[in-house]
């Protein structure tokens, strides 16, 4: 999904920076463009659709390939070349959680995570302790401000609009409460299985990978309080938001940095801006 998701930014236009994809399997930049095509056309027939060859064609133009063992120092050695002269390179985290700090203290002690962001997936720890031991360690390279910890379930559509659906809906709000909901049942249903995933699932689990994050989230939505505005200041108003206020001397790069099983079954996972109500 991660590949479709890139693909639709350069569609509206959002996307114009380099993607590094990095991973072990012993691929080049033709590989990782053949592959991604091959991932998008699968998605966009799923929708009746064919892919749109001007659109691929800018995309394929941006991606490139960094193959290396995480653990080495030559895989963050070839990282660097392909950044070039970026100022605020992106890495993306789709990894095993095991090699979370690991691969962090790799990018810091290569000198990359100076003027980056850093996107960690879930699940974040396998509990409370090794959440807070995790956190340290990274912030031995990372400043708070540089670290993005996501989970790609809550920037779906449909999981975003559950709030508007309860408590902008004057038909609904008044009656979406204990008083009158029995009972609340969450379906999460895939069409795929743990087929090249066996390694991920050994360590993670079904547990930690959907139903302590994405379906506990869900509910959390369905069953929730109305939310307050936050006490979070504007992130345009502060000098402290790093990401408002420098304007980067050259493009950035967006880097990608996927196992070679993420590659093969990657998900999507950008950031998605609050949600408005639908007109509808």
């Amino acid at each position: 999904m991660t590949l479709k998701a890139l693909y639709d930014l350069v569609e509206n236009g959002t996307l114009q920076v380099p993607v590094i994809g990095v991973g072990r399997t012993e691929w080049n930049d033709e590989d990782l463009r053949q592959h991604a095509r091959e991932a998008i056309e699968e998605r966009v027939k799923q929708k009746g659709q064919e892919i749109d060859e001007a659109v691929f064609a800018k995309f394929s133009q941006l991606l490139s390939y960094a193959q290396g063992d995480y653990t080495e120092n030559q895989c963050y050695n070839q990282i660097e070349q392909k950044l070039g002269s970026a100022k605020h390179p992106v890495f993306y985290l789709e990894i095993p959680p095991s090699l979370f700090a690991s691969v962090i203290e790799n990018l810091g002690k290569a000198g990359l995570t100076k003027e980056a962001r850093v996107v960690i997936e879930k699940p974040f720890g396998h509990d409370l302790q090794s959440a807070i031991e995790l956190n340290d360690q990274i912030h031995e390279f990372l400043d708070e401000d540089q670290i993005y910890r996501i989970d790609h379930f809550l920037g779906k559509e449909p999981v975003q609009d559950i709030t508007y659906l309860r408590f902008a809906n004057s038909m609904l709000e008044p009656i979406w409460n204990r008083r009158y909901v029995e009972s609340v049942q969450i379906t999460m249903a895939e069409n795929f299985g743990v087929d090249d995933r066996g390694s991920f699932y050994d360590a993670v689990g079904c547990l930690r990978d959907v139903v302590q994050n994405h379906l506990l989230q869900t509910l959390a939505l369905v069953a929730m309080e109305p939310p307050s505005a936050g006490a979070d200041p504007d992130p345009s108003a502060t000098p402290s938001s790093t990401c408002s206020r420098r304007s980067p001397t050259s493009t950035p790069t967006a880097m990608s940095g996927v196992s070679t099983r993420a590659i093969a079954r990657s998900r999507a996972s950008t950031r998605s801006p609050t949600p408005r109500p639908s007109s509808h």
